[in-house]
């Protein structure tokens, strides 16, 4: 997701490019209805993007059926405002200027990292493939928690990779604190950390 944040502090005149995390395919998205529990996380995103490196941050909120992602400037402002709801999609910038991507890249990254749902059941030690959403996924896990997943998605014959890394683990039911997203061929990584997750309950 810092790829578009990546873009916010990076002058809007600098080249053409793709869109590092994501490569040229989106896939289906995970359904807001298909997205357990309500809360709001407070993010902070370390990225290193063709020789570049930031940090920024993010707040991603889940609450009433609607799945917000807030990217902020450096200064704490609003850049970027995405909301889904089921799998419908809309995008506010606040940004003067045009994308160089489409900014739906961002939530498809938030999406793998933390909303595909996880293998079940849990393996102690070891690898499986796995499909979800037409991508290819294939699970590293190592003392009862996940460590890695890899997404390919193979278009017109060239396959695209992603690999997200959860140093701490994860399960299921335990959502990751930290995770990293790299794409070697983009010269991309990205270090996510969740600051804090608020349990939240819809009002009506």
């Amino acid at each position: 997701m810092v790829v578009t944040i990546a873009l916010a502090v990076v002058p809007a005149c600098s080249t053409t490019r793709p869109a590092p995390s994501t490569g040229a395919s989106l896939t289906p998205l995970v359904s807001t209805a298909e997205i357990p529990g309500e809360f709001l996380m407070q993010q902070r995103l370390s990225f290193h993007w063709q020789h570049r490196e930031g940090q920024a941050d993010a707040v991603v909120q889940m609450v009433c059926g609607e799945l917000t992602v807030l990217l902020l400037t450096p200064f704490g402002t609003p850049a970027v405002v995405i909301r889904q709801r089921d799998r419908n999609v809309e995008i506010e910038s606040k940004l003067p200027g045009m994308w160089t991507f489409p900014p739906e890249y961002v939530l498809h990254d938030v999406q793998r990292t933390f909303f595909v749902p996880i293998g079940d059941p849990a393996l102690t030690e070891g690898r499986r493939q796995l499909e979800y959403g037409g991508e290819s996924i294939e699970e590293a896990w190592a003392g009862g928690r996940l460590v890695e997943r890899s997404f390919t998605t193979e278009q017109g014959g060239a396959q695209s990779r992603i690999v997200v890394g959860y140093p701490d683990g994860a399960t299921r039911s335990e959502p990751p604190r930290t995770a990293t997203i790299d794409a070697p061929h983009w010269d991309y990584r990205l270090e996510v950390t969740t600051l804090s997750r608020v349990e939240l309950t819809c009002p009506h």
